[in-house]
């Protein structure tokens, strides 16, 4: 079963990037820290264009024949295990979902954080194909 995942722009809360299968920390960050970095060093602050961009840079770092693997959503799914923030001060909060999550998700009023534990993932560089990965976005972005 594929390890499913959403990410959150702070300020931005009602629009959130799902990606179907590989949403473990060392499936996400080795896009997302260079992707951000590179993003607020640029732009700044600007969360619709940042949210934008990351899906194309998520798009660009996957098989270009994939057509199941990102959508956006106005919901939380059900099914997730990860979860992640990304704050305006360029932090980046993991969250590991719990069991209470699947049936809450779908409730009025419903609060992420009270269904799920943050988490601080291992540095993702120690994984060798995690950190080939996030060398791979970086030299993709610099072009």
């Amino acid at each position: 079963m594929s390890t499913r995942a959403q990410i959150v722009v702070e300020g931005l809360e009602e629009v959130k990037l799902y990606k179907h299968s590989d949403g473990y920390p060392e499936g996400v960050l080795p896009v997302l820290e260079p992707f951000l970095k590179g993003f607020l060093k640029r732009r700044g602050w600007d969360p619709e264009y940042l949210l934008a961009r990351l899906v194309m840079a998520f798009g660009r770092s996957d098989d270009p024949g994939e057509v199941l693997g990102y959508g956006l959503m106005p919901y939380w799914a059900p099914d997730l295990d990860y979860w992640y923030r990304i704050r305006e001060d360029g932090v980046i909060e993991c969250w590991r979902t719990r069991e209470s999550w699947w049936e809450a998700s779908s409730k009025e009023g419903f609060r992420p954080e009270k269904h799920s534990k943050q988490v601080t993932p291992k540095d993702w560089r120690e994984v060798p194909w995690a950190r080939r990965l996030g060398e791979a976005v970086e030299a993709m972005l610099a072009r």
